[in-house]
């Protein structure tokens, strides 16, 4: 009896022992941190974690970047104190609305303006008064092709369309023939371009193709002259809203108002250009100096400046033997002077350089533990470079260079800790694990 009386009492312990172990096991398989980026408790054996690194970094001048089939367009012109005068400029082609449309009808009708309408998304800088100019584009647009933020694109030389020293109102909303639209800017054109759009072959309205051949686009730019220092902006346009569009108004002999709308679509070619000037600016004086780089570096948009960084003594970690990373992640706060009118740019990424200088993503990008975007709490980013620095240690990529920079399809710029800021500097924190 008394032997009958044990196994009973062990069964049922048993039964919760698999149960919970199957529990766990179920657990474990739902982790999406599995293997690298899994953090032990500090406590447990073998597990080091440093930010002692030696960091180097240089701010260099981005020859060019591409910014084309955005959906936003981005204009005019601000004189940032740290980076200098940037200009933008968007290029787009207009396209028909329906094929076969019947432009004889028009021919006779009183031809009374064309306006080109673009709808406010945003802007980077301050609210100044703006001038743009409108010119058309003198060479074929191809839908296929990359352009470059410097692209030299061949336009007429003289504007067929200006608006001067307007200022941007984000709320306003304008209506057009009893239609209620958008905060939008509306640029009239000379009469003699909305006359060019009616006295041309029918057969030019036949197709988008015929039509593109006849007119190939639009660009618009800032003039804007002497902006003063923190003076400026550039605007951002929704280019695939409804509402940005080309529009020909007219008045039937004796009749009625009429109009005819030409589209800015997904299928329409457009890019932005972008010059900076940073003659006696505080960015060119940092510029190949890594002095300065220690302190402070400077990445800008759209082909502005990017930053090169070396870390040349990671291998360090592993000189007594093999070790597992279990995260690596460069830290980068924005420094403590920087200029609170220009917002950071939102996300910035990490290349990894080979001997040719050719750049390639990081193992780690599109990875959870990769983000790179930047944090209104910590004001600072974080890019997780965990496959990369284990990779240099298995040998698997050279201990190259980094390249810090923005897509060029953003907006904005950032000053950013150097390594050897006093305030909150860059750091590199290397969480691993010996294996001998």
């Amino acid at each position: 009896m008394e032997f009958k009386t044990k196994v009973n009492l062990i069964r049922p312990l048993l039964g919760v022992v698999l149960i919970m172990a199957f529990i766990g096991a179920c657990k474990k398989k739902e982790d999406p941190f599995i293997g690298i980026e899994v953090q032990p408790e500090n406590n447990q054996l073998g597990l080091l974690t440093t930010d002692t690194f030696i960091i180097q970094c240089v701010t260099l001048k981005l020859d060019s970047s591409r910014a084309d089939n955005s959906k936003l367009g981005v204009i005019g012109s601000y004189q940032d104190p740290v980076f200098g005068l940037t200009k933008t400029a968007t290029a787009l082609q207009y396209r028909l609305a329906s094929e076969n449309t019947e432009i004889d009808a028009l021919k006779n009708h009183r031809i009374d303006s064309a306006v080109l309408t673009l709808v406010y998304s945003g802007y980077y800088g301050t609210l100044e008064k703006q001038s743009f100019g409108v010119y058309e584009i003198t060479e074929d647009l191809n839908s296929t092709r990359k352009y470059p933020t410097s692209y030299n694109l061949s336009v007429s030389s003289n504007p067929i369309g200006r608006i001067t020293d307007f200022t941007p109102d984000f709320k306003s909303i304008p209506v057009i023939y009893d239609t209620p639209e958008r905060p939008e800017i509306r640029i009239r054109l000379d009469s003699s371009f909305a006359r060019k759009l009616v006295d041309v072959d029918p057969s030019v309205y036949r197709t988008n193709e015929n039509f593109l051949a006849n007119f190939k686009g639009f660009l618009i730019q800032a003039e804007n002259t002497s902006q003063a220092s923190r003076t400026g902006a550039q605007l951002m346009f929704n280019l695939l809203d409804e509402y940005t569009r080309l529009t020909l108004y007219f008045t039937e002999n004796g009749g009625p108002r009429g109009k005819l709308d030409y589209l800015i679509n997904d299928k329409s070619v457009r890019f932005i250009l972008n010059q900076n000037d940073y003659t006696s600016s505080e960015v060119e004086r940092a510029f190949g100096d890594q002095s300065i780089g220690d302190q402070k570096i400077y990445i800008q948009s759209l082909a502005g400046t990017y930053v090169k960084i070396q870390t040349p003594d990671i291998s360090r970690i592993a000189r007594n033997g093999p070790v597992i990373i279990n995260k690596a992640e460069l830290e980068l706060p924005i420094s403590s002077d920087a200029t609170a009118t220009y917002q950071p740019i939102g996300q910035l990424f990490a290349f990894r350089e080979d001997e040719t200088g050719k750049l390639y993503d990081t193992p780690d990008k599109g990875e959870l533990h990769y983000d790179g975007k930047f944090n209104t709490t910590t004001n600072s980013y974080h890019i997780g470079l965990t496959r990369y620095f284990q990779q240099i240690l298995t040998g698997k990529v050279s201990n190259n260079v980094l390249v810090l920079r923005e897509l060029g399809e953003s907006y904005g710029r950032s000053e950013l800790s150097g390594p050897k800021a006093s305030t909150k500097p860059m750091k590199l924190v290397v969480t691993y694990t010996p294996t001998y």
